[in-house]
């Protein structure tokens, strides 16, 4: 049961964030980010992420006012399904954008012209959805990347063996993993110097607001 308490405990708080974004929960949304800036800041320092989710959460709670705050936190979800419970976030979304711009440009040549380019990157999302549902209905498997993605049942019948002489779910005393180790908790750290760490960080973020 310690095991699972382990597994419980590091992957509630991204379960419960991937869900919040589905839902579009702002409020929800901030909460998990609290929640998850002391792993960020457990496993290292200097981590971006922790800054990040500072950031956020110091802009749309104290520095912006109410309207603009409400404005960002629902800003950060896009929905291009429609529905309930299908929101992703934004800046993922603009992402899969530019790599679509970028695969429509690559395809205008090497006489492009600011014109043509201008209207690719404005057909490129819209061209990108309907592709995407063309070779969906017609059941046409594109590969992603330089990689072959290979079938994974043989790694699924060798995972249920390897866990069958295992037995995760038994109490077994001072069981350990061979070749690494995961922290029972992620607040494994001083609290003062946390305190200290997060104090300084909004400083600093304050003169750029």
């Amino acid at each position: 049961m310690y095991f699972v308490f382990i597994v419980f405990r590091w992957m509630m708080p991204y379960m419960v964030f991937k869900d919040a974004i589905k839902e579009g929960d702002t409020d929800r949304c901030n909460v998990s980010l609290k929640t998850m800036l002391p792993f960020f800041y457990g496993h290292s320092v200097r981590s971006k992420y922790a800054v990040e989710c500072l950031d956020y959460i110091m802009k749309t709670e104290a520095v912006l006012s109410p309207q603009l705050a409400l404005r960002t936190r629902l800003g950060s979800f896009v929905n291009t399904l429609g529905g309930q419970g299908q929101n992703k976030p934004a800046d993922m979304q603009q992402e899969n954008n530019v790599r679509s711009i970028k695969d429509v440009f690559k395809g205008l040549g090497a006489g492009k012209t600011d014109k043509s380019m201008d209207r690719a990157s404005s057909a490129a999302p819209v061209l990108s959805d309907i592709v995407t549902n063309y070779e969906h209905l017609l059941d046409i498997h594109v590969a992603s990347g330089a990689h072959i993605h290979r079938s994974n049942s043989e790694d699924v019948k060798r995972l249920l063996i390897e866990i069958n002489d295992i037995k995760p779910l038994e109490n077994r005393p001072n069981r350990k993993l061979k070749n690494y180790r995961v922290r029972s908790t992620p607040f494994d750290f001083d609290p003062s110097r946390f305190s200290d760490y997060v104090q300084k960080t909004v400083n600093r973020l304050k003169l750029s607001a």
